[in-house]
């Protein structure tokens, strides 16, 4: 096994476990930022918009779903955590059939991927609707074209350049 893997525990790099409250509450705060994360803006939209159409009938689901999420990432750490692979690896490893060397769990993966990526251009698009409400001018053709290769590219640019850690602060 290669030494330089950062995914392989060894016995030296694991810490002790805290021992008092204050020493604990020190590994909280990213825990209680990444949970948060886990349902994200997307359950955000889906929840208000299934509220709006359905009402309260459909509240039990969308409960259960996020509840749902939160339990899969979480064993979804476990597993990275107690065995060293990450979850790539690990969906690798599964049993069905293979394309190549990549098992069918990886492609369906890829495949989720790229559906998601139409998913930003939408978000692009979100963004340019709310632009145009504050300037109405960027409602026309043209300019809500310009507007949305603008802010996909400004984005993009932020991103590249590491500057989106100023925003996210």
């Amino acid at each position: 096994m290669p030494t330089n893997d950062p995914y392989v525990l060894s016995e030296s790099s694991v810490l002790e476990p805290p021992t008092s409250v204050w020493e604990s509450l020190k590994y909280l705060g990213p825990g209680f930022i990444l949970s948060a994360s886990i349902v994200g803006s997307g359950e955000l939209i889906a929840t208000t918009l299934v509220g709006a159409k359905a009402g309260f009938v459909l509240m039990w689901f969308l409960i259960f779903s996020c509840l749902v999420k939160v339990a899969v990432q979480i064993e979804f750490g476990k597993h990275a955590i107690s065995s060293g692979e990450t979850t790539m690896a690990s969906f690798n490893l599964l049993p069905g059939p293979r394309l190549g060397r990549a098992n069918w769990s990886v492609w369906t993966w890829l495949l989720l991927m790229l559906v998601k990526m139409l998913q930003v251009g939408g978000i692009v698009g979100g963004v340019v609707l709310a632009t145009a409400e504050l300037f109405p001018w960027l409602a026309e053709f043209p300019y809500r074209a310009i507007a949305a290769y603008g802010i996909a590219l400004s984005a993009s640019i932020l991103v590249f350049r590491g500057y989106y850690l100023l925003i996210e602060r």
